[in-house]
């Protein structure tokens, strides 16, 4: 009996590493925000001399609209499908996505969107949760610790693949045009298609690896694997419910989608996410533009941006913490809050004499710090306040805002020029992320500590004060 278990262990740590293969490409989405620079003065150069940094925000607003129709699709097919053949096709899809891109490149505009935000989009979409659920089916008692690792792993692909873009592309570290802020030496430039080449076989063979060789424990039903698929899309929900149910707190009521259409909350959590996206549209494609005005330092720049993404690594794991001991609507309140200075504030930080250059370092990884935490702090705020039975379901409603969001934040830049409009861009982002700590104001947390916080009374004071009695009494906020 002790050896039997002690296989399965060894099968189950086999399985959690293969799905870390197959998620350390997935991290690569995470990268746009370094290639973007590149891929934009390729094809001013080469292909259309109209193209500009616009080009990133719909790039970034395709990817994760794109997610947002994928992960549910996913959900519905894999009872009639299967794992693995849907595995297999995210893999061909998400694997040719970057490998078409150095071809079209020279073709134009629309087909990179199609190819490097579209197919490479809903290859993440459509395997990520998968391969957290596969995982996790191995050790059911822990599971946070399982997903925690695996996240980790999608995590350290954007920390390999960022500095190997730019050691491959910009070796000799030149600085883009004072005015056109493109890169121009056309050496530099024609290996922009040899990076994606090479870039992309390293992540499809890592995927296909994981693809293949990832399964689910043999006791798993298939069911049980659709009932976690959408379950895991955030470690962190997971790990807060289990340290949750060690301390004996208990579980919120299990509230069915039809049901939770009637509360206020999925609204209100609906919209945060909606207003969260359309910073994090603008921030994944442009962030670097805003370092490059300042610092012509490009090694430096992709070292950000490698820091920027071990922030958001590690922060997912962290936050699960903060949202046992806090719950989680007192620390949204404060991370929105945050956020938003964070972002206000960051195109005055790289052209401060002397400490500039490192101050922008420091305000880049607060921000992916911050950016980690939503994803974090709102799937558990929705496991908490409506149950963790349908939470797949449930978390599906709040998830469909990626689609607006990310069009909102595309429409943003649609109208003007991203480099003479970059301060006012972050700017209004910032505002945006204000707007989401109003709204977090008014969410109903009956888990969160009361006492010792102004926001505890001033949820009751804003919220019982504004909402209609009956939309009050139907989320029980008020007696």
């Amino acid at each position: 009996m002790h050896k039997r278990s002690s296989w399965a262990t060894l099968q189950g740590c086999f399985a959690v590493l293969m799905a870390c293969c197959g998620l350390a490409p997935l991290g690569h989405l995470t990268t746009l925000a370094n290639v973007m620079p590149y891929l934009a003065s390729y094809m001013h150069k080469y292909t259309d001399v109209n193209v500009d940094y616009s080009l990133a925000i719909w790039l970034s607003c395709c990817l994760h609209a794109i997610q947002g129709i994928a992960t549910p699709t996913t959900a519905v097919l894999i009872s009639r499908v299967g794992y693995r053949p849907l595995l297999l096709f995210s893999w061909m899809v998400h694997s040719a996505g970057i490998l078409l891109t150095p071809l079209t490149l020279k073709v134009g505009f629309a087909a990179v969107i199609s190819t490097y935000a579209i197919m490479v989009g809903w290859g993440v979409g459509a395997s990520y949760g998968l391969l957290l659920a596969l995982a996790a089916s191995w050790f059911p008692k822990r599971r946070g610790l399982v997903v925690g690792i695996c996240a980790c792993g999608f995590g350290a692909g954007a920390i390999i693949l960022t500095p190997l873009q730019t050691a491959i592309i910009n070796p000799q570290n030149l600085a883009v045009n004072n005015v056109t802020q493109m890169f121009e030496d056309e050496t530099m430039l024609q290996r922009v298609p040899k990076c994606l080449y090479i870039v992309g076989g390293i992540m499809a063979s890592l995927q296909l690896l994981g693809c293949i060789f990832v399964r689910p424990r043999p006791e798993e039903e298939e069911s049980q694997i659709v009932e976690v698929t959408e379950d895991l899309t955030d470690n962190s929900a997971e790990i807060s419910q289990n340290k949750t149910a060690l301390k004996g707190k208990a579980p919120a009521s299990d509230l069915s989608p039809r049901e939770v259409l009637q509360k206020v909350d999925v609204y209100l959590f609906w919209t945060i996410m909606c207003l969260s996206l359309i910073p994090l549209t603008l921030i994944t494609a442009t962030i670097k533009v805003v370092g490059q005005r300042s610092i012509p330092d490009d090694k430096y720049l992709s070292f950000v941006s490698t820091l920027g993404a071990v922030f958001n690594t590690l922060a997912r794991v962290g936050w699960g913490p903060v949202g046992d001991k806090f719950s989680y609507k007192v620390p949204l309140c404060c991370l929105n809050l945050f956020y938003g200075l964070i972002l206000i504030t960051l195109p005055f930080i790289p052209p401060i004499p002397v400490t500039g250059k490192y101050l922008y370092a420091l305000w880049v990884s607060l921000i992916y710090f911050s950016v980690a935490g939503n994803f974090v702090l709102l799937p558990f705020g929705i496991s908490r306040a409506f149950g963790h039975k349908h939470f797949a379901a449930n978390y599906g409603i709040v998830f469909s805002a990626f689609t607006p969001g990310s069009i909102i934040g595309a429409l943003i830049v649609y109208f003007v020029k991203l480099e003479q409009y970059i301060t006012e861009i972050f700017v209004s982002c910032g505002a945006i992320c204000l707007f989401s700590f109003v709204f977090a104001l008014y969410l109903a947390d009956t888990n969160a500590p009361r006492g010792k916080y102004l926001i505890s009374p001033c949820r009751q004071l804003l919220y019982c004060a504004q909402m209609p009695k009956a939309i009050r009494r139907s989320n029980k906020l008020c007696v």
